[in-house]
């Protein structure tokens, strides 16, 4: 349906420049009056059929499955098309990512609740440490606590806050500690000091608030306590910087050196970027597009070594197609899920 309405509506809005010559010649035309054209949904012309539909959805989601989420920019508060909002996204994810966890409009938590109780959609946001060291490390002068980790106890508990002031489902950590073996003595103790205080305080936040999710992103391996990762759901590795798919499965097989078998892993890949200066992201080194080829490694795999799902990165600039909205993204769910189809 949405095909057919643009390819109508590319053939009317080219219409002025055939006639504009007769419109100029209308001595009588004094004012322009704005059209509201309403395209009805399936929803509203089939709700039987939309609610079957929804049930189909519902019930693929329940049963095992890879695991599809997706990173996305919601910074757009004025609307001013399909893309800028939340209920657009393609309805098989089982994640989104908000990129701008704060202020949410009313409009924003109504969709992110919508996607949800239709759709089983989740709604997360990331908590990103290396993005608040930056932060600390700019700070100067008496605005600045003495070391990074009273920073984090300051600040953590406050991110964390936004799971239960907005209409979220839980978190995803990002947190990559480093491999101790080339660290000094004083530089593990340091490192495992950091640790503490982070987990500390995800845990914490988890067990008060049994009803919302963590993920966790980074290396597991390197982190030194593994009780720590007992209450995430899924471990996703940062996998997005691979160049081919033997370039991925090296910096999975290095990522998962000596790894807990427990663990579900997801992997990540970019969507591609529509900025001129991303042009290159999104794509392997021989061009084919990475979201793609690391969902055919992820289905590849079987058994111990099962891989549970693809993360994607740069989700709204997958949205608009002149002949099908998301469609890369759809494309690896897709391969990810055969069966599924939307």
């Amino acid at each position: 349906m949405m095909k057919k309405l643009t390819i109508k509506w590319i053939a009317l809005l080219c219409l002025p420049l055939g006639v504009i010559s007769i419109l100029n010649s209308c001595k009588d035309w004094t004012d322009v009056e704005s059209l509201k054209i309403e395209h009805a949904t399936v929803k509203e012309k089939n709700p039987a059929l939309y609610a079957a539909y929804l049930a189909d959805l519902k019930a693929f989601k329940a049963a095992p499955h890879k695991i599809s989420i997706a990173w996305y920019n919601n910074a757009v508060k004025n609307t001013v098309g399909q893309a800028d909002h939340i209920n657009g996204i393609p309805d098989s994810l089982d994640y989104v990512v908000l990129e701008q966890p704060k202020y949410l409009l009313d409009r924003e938590q109504t969709e992110m609740k919508q996607i949800l109780e239709e759709k089983g959609i989740k709604s997360l946001y990331e908590i990103n440490v290396d993005f608040m060291k930056g932060v600390y490390d700019r700070k100067v002068g008496d605005a600045k606590p003495k070391t990074f980790q009273a920073f984090l106890v300051d600040t953590l508990p406050v991110a964390l806050s936004y799971s239960t002031e907005f209409a979220y489902q839980g978190i995803v950590l990002s947190f990559q500690s480093k491999a101790k073996l080339h660290l000094s003595a004083d530089e593990q103790t340091a490192q495992i000091a950091l640790e503490k205080t982070v987990f500390d305080a995800v845990n914490e936040w988890k067990s008060k608030h049994t009803d919302k999710e963590f993920i966790y992103k980074g290396v597991p391996y390197f982190v030194s306590t593994e009780k720590y990762l007992d209450q995430s759901s899924y471990v996703i590795l940062p996998t997005q910087t691979a160049l081919s798919k033997s370039n991925l499965a090296l910096q999975y097989n290095e990522a998962m050196a000596a790894a807990d078998p427990k663990w579900k892993i997801i992997l990540m890949a970019y969507l591609p970027s529509l900025k001129p200066d991303e042009s290159a992201l999104g794509y392997f080194q021989d061009k084919s597009l990475a979201g793609v080829g690391t969902a055919e490694f992820v289905k590849s795999t079987t058994g111990t070594q099962e891989i549970h799902g693809v993360g994607l990165l740069n989700l709204q600039y997958d949205y608009y197609n002149i002949l099908k909205s998301y469609g890369k993204s759809r494309q690896v769910i897709g391969i990810l899920n055969p069966t599924n189809k939307k």
